[in-house]
């Protein structure tokens, strides 16, 4: 055998070569290179060779690289649209099962699009949003450095004044939970939940004012600015507002009873759905200010402080300013940071003032998984394209052989798919007008299609960009044929295409299993988050707020209430058991080496009775044994941290009261399972006047119905100016996880739409290889095979396909499952069945869709399959 040139520089040659002079001048450079071979050898002659091309690159001898034809691309782009609808026409199953996967794919991108949208523009619609963040503080708590939004209250003045980079700063205070009654003149109170702030909340955050001044609204210390809302309620229009007194009756733990009147001097919209902030009226900060007994002072961080920045500081450098200004104030020194007030919402979560999760974690999963279901989608397409190869070879041939090149055909192809996915949007369109209402039920949203230019664009740009995916290897796979093997009906597929083929089914499938895997995992951990013992018993417990003048009556309200045959017990206490928020470092005892942060439960008699939180050492407070309020309880955690190995009689100092502990409680989980259970400490209202801010009663299972009618009858009694309102402990507890519950919900429908589309592909490939191997099964049952022969022989491919497909995911299955489940400090434990189920699951959805048509296939009479033989 001749040896042979470099083949890179001989294709190079030929490509740039004139057709009229390639052939004797390539013959030249043979003739010269089999001579050099024999006299130097063959790398001098490859050497040389390669020279030889070089020098002969320049115009006199290259060819003409214009195409020689003039196409009319209107009129090929009318002709691509009636052969694609006339492809469409004569393939209609594939067409239909293209039509159908990209269009539910689509669907679900479109409302995932929706959503992260609004997520992302949460709190975004300040108008000095870039310009606008919050202090947070660094407290040590449990071996870890927590972040908080409490600073103290002489802050934003400082800030202000010795920090040029701050533009503007205010105090404030939000307390969602406590809430309080607006009353005017004889009129039923309305719940309201107040924000208190300076003056310049209203022109440092854009919520609108319909009346008054956002300057001079918040100056006098009893000054209000009420909702749109309010102010319908209370005189029936906003105009009418300006100028009116109202009473605010507000009972806010038992450090605050009052009944004070105040001027409205400002009515402001609705808030916007993309408010994280729920209010319905602003005081003023020094009023919130005259509550407390708390002093306001630099030791104290009993405020919320937002500033404005000048464009592009350095928030290091300022963090740093800031930490050293309080600390040159007070006697302790912790860091201080500032947040991006709108980043606060998807970065809610922080490890030593670091931002590691919150809602960002839940777009990501979403995006991702919009992707998978899209990608899922475009691989039916081209999966499908691919397969049909086979009927469209006369065309193709018949088209190459009349002067069409690669480009025509890529182009014929592509607008096809184009086509295909303009129409999936519009059915995806309307499927998300469809069920939009519920999706938002789902999401708790109230998301609508958006028809902005913006949106539109956006939408349309995703539907192209999937006709371009899809079509990309399909159109150069249909577009490679030769026309003279075309022609001769061959249709050599090579083993690397097969793959391919397999490689996108198994993907699919692997996708698919990891997301029912992952719902299985949420839905299992939620289900064990709802039906763990947390260590007190929140069923069938009522909750009402102690507002209005039921605090002056609650003993003779609560005696009514206990007396009830429906009723099991009842107390009050400061604040919710669940989720409860209020702790303290001001402890101190005997032999205390460490800083120490403990929660605080202020409550009435029978508190830990009506709970059912166990004792383990001691006894719970009794009227048995006079005046408790010096006496307190721990649970578990706190005596351990405290070091006590027999408390009981011990006396401690807690906020500079010298108090006796009197019972240990075991440890109950008062937060969410993100978190370690935390010290403990009860004690009793310090006053006859005190009794909390909240009222719970435990009713008896299956008399609810009867006790909550008898309950408002009382409360009426004792209140009648406020509107009888209540809720329940379980429900409290279940907003704890509303975010995963609802991750849980939307994960299940879009792993059943994954599941949906995939097999979509998969039933079309099938009918398509039933098509192609009709005759082959005709001749297979004539010589004998059976129905479940022939089924399996259909199906075998698919199968090992599926089969691959788990092995590939378990790893991918756990890895993930595990990640999350790290986020809890409390969680289910994996097992391996737990993602083998899910994998099974998904191969006996796909032996049923291949089933369908398999056994079909094989039922077909014989002669039906050969008549045309």
């Amino acid at each position: 055998m001749r040896p042979t040139p470099p083949k890179f520089f001989l294709r190079f040659f030929r490509w740039f070569c004139h057709p009229d002079l390639h052939t004797n001048i390539e013959g030249d450079l043979l003739e010269l290179y089999q001579d050099r071979i024999r006299q130097s050898g063959r790398r001098k002659a490859d050497r040389m060779f390669a020279i030889d091309v070089l020098l002969l690159f320049r115009p006199s001898l290259m060819r003409s690289f214009k195409t020689g034809q003039k196409l009319n691309y209107t009129i090929m782009l009318q002709h691509n649209l009636l052969i694609s609808f006339r492809n469409f026409k004569r393939y209609k199953s594939t067409f239909f099962i293209n039509l159908l996967g990209l269009s539910t794919g689509l669907a679900c991108v479109l409302l995932i699009f929706f959503w992260i949208q609004d997520e992302w523009r949460m709190d975004k619609f300040h108008e000095k949003d870039k310009q606008l963040y919050q202090v947070m503080q660094i407290y040590p708590m449990g071996g870890k450095n927590e972040l908080y939004d409490a600073s103290p209250a002489p802050l934003a003045r400082a800030l202000q004044e010795e920090i040029p980079e701050v533009v503007a700063a205010i105090s404030g205070k939000s307390h969602e939970i406590f809430g309080g009654v607006l009353i005017y003149e004889d009129k039923k109170g309305i719940k309201a939940t107040p924000k208190y702030a300076d003056n310049g909340f209203f022109d440092m955050f854009s919520y609108p004012l319909i009346q008054g001044n956002k300057g001079q609204v918040l100056v006098n210390k009893h000054d209000a600015v009420i909702s749109r809302e309010i102010a319908l309620k209370l005189f029936d229009s906003t105009e009418d507002a300006i100028g009116k007194t109202i009473a605010w009756k507000k009972k806010m733990g038992d450090i605050v009873d009052l009944s004070e009147s105040f001027v409205i001097t400002g009515v402001f919209d609705n808030l916007s759905s993309q408010s994280t902030e729920e209010f319905d009226v602003v005081f003023t900060y020094d009023f919130y200010d005259s509550l407390s007994e708390i002093p306001r002072n630099w030791n104290n961080d009993g405020a919320s402080t937002y500033v404005v920045l000048t464009s592009n500081p350095d928030i290091d450098d300022l963090n740093a300013k800031i930490t050293d200004l309080v600390a040159s104030r007070r006697n302790r020194k912790n860091q201080f940071l500032l947040k991006q007030y709108s980043s606060k919402y998807l970065h809610g979560n922080y490890e030593n003032g670091v931002a590691v999760g919150g809602r960002i974690v839940y777009v990501r999963m979403f995006s991702a998984i919009a992707l998978l279901i899209l990608a899922i989608a475009s691989i039916n397409f081209m999966n499908l394209s691919t397969a049909r190869a086979s009927t469209r070879l006369k065309e193709i041939g018949i088209k190459k052989t009349l002067g069409s090149n690669r480009k025509n055909l890529i182009f014929q192809f592509v607008t096809e798919s184009l086509l295909i996915s303009l129409c999936a949007l519009l059915v995806a369109g309307l499927i998300v007008i469809a069920i939009l209402p519920q999706f938002n039920l789902i999401t708790g949203k109230k998301l609508g299609f958006d028809f902005s230019i913006s949106a539109i664009i956006t939408m349309i740009g995703i539907a192209l960009l999937t006709g371009i995916l899809s079509s990309t290897y399909p159109a150069l796979y249909l577009s490679g044929f030769r026309p003279i093997e075309v022609l001769k009906g061959k249709l050599n597929i090579s083993f690397g295409e097969i793959w391919v083929r397999k490689g996108m089914v198994i993907f699919q499938m692997t996708m698919s299993i990891v997301l029912i895997a992952a719902v299985f995992t949420i839905y299992r951990q939620m289900e064990y988050i709802h039906n763990k013992n947390l260590g007190y018993d929140r069923e069938n417990i009522l909750t009402i707020k102690n507002d209005g003048d039921l605090d002056q009556h609650l003993e003779s309200f609560l005696s009514e209430v206990r007396a009830l045959p429906q009723v099991i017990r009842a107390t009050s206490a400061v604040g919710s058991l669940v989720g409860h928020y209020n702790w303290t470092s001001n402890l101190d005892w005997e032999g205390r080496d460490k800083s120490f942060v403990i929660d605080v439960f202020i409550t009435n008699y029978d508190f830990i009775e009506t709970f059912g939180i166990s004792m383990k050492k001691g006894r719970s407070f009794s009227r048995d044994f006079g005046s408790e309020t010096s006496k307190v309880i721990l649970n578990e955690a706190a005596v351990k941290g405290m070091g006590f190995e027999d408390p009981i009689g011990k006396t401690i100092t807690f906020w500079r009261e010298k108090v006796e502990i009197i019972g240990v409680v075991k440890d109950f989980q008062c937060r969410s399972l993100y978190n370690q259970v935390e010290p403990c400490i009860f004690r009793l209202f310090g006053g006859e006047d005190n009794y909390g801010d909240l009222i719970a009663i435990k009713m008896r299972a299956g008399q609810q119905k009867e006790a909550i009618a008898h309950i408002a009858t009382i409360f009426d009694k004792f209140n009648p100016k406020v509107p009888f309102e209540y809720g329940f402990m379980d429900d409290e507890y279940q907003a704890l996880y509303e975010s995963e519950n609802r991750t849980a919900a939307l994960s299940k429908y879009f792993a059943g739409l994954a599941i949906i589309i995939s097999c979509l592909g998969l039933l079309g490939l099938t009918t398509f290889t039933a098509e192609r191997r009709m005759k082959e099964i005709g001749v297979r049952k004539i010589l004998g095979s059976s129905v479940f022969g022939v089924v399996r022989l259909l199906s075998a491919d698919y199968t090992k396909s599926v089969v691959i497909a788990v092995i590939i995911s378990l790893p991918i299955c756990y890895l993930m499952a595990k990640k999350w489940l790290d986020t809890f400090v409390f969680s289910i434990d994996l097992k391996g069945w737990h993602f083998i189920w899910a994998g099974l699951l998904v191969l006996f959805i796909a032996w049923f869709t291949i089933g369908i048509q398999t056994v079909k296939a094989a039922r077909v009479n014989p002669a039906e399959c050969l008549k045309d033989e």
